[in-house]
């Protein structure tokens, strides 16, 4: 199992399909929203934050 890139402790729940980066859900952001990304349509990182409270989409 794949852990978190800021938190070893815990479990990955997401990946960045652009970079391959494993993260938890607290961690779960787009390292480069403005930028291109081929991956972007089918990335539910992409997702989750662009429709968070927070999101920048």
């Amino acid at each position: 199992m794949e852990t978190c890139i800021n938190h070893p402790d815990k479990p990955a729940a997401l990946v960045c399909t652009k970079y391959q980066q494993h993260y938890c859900e607290t961690c779960a952001h787009c390292r480069d929203p403005k930028l291109y990304c081929k991956h972007r349509t089918a990335c539910p990182i992409w997702f989750i934050a662009k429709d968070s409270e927070n999101g920048w989409g």
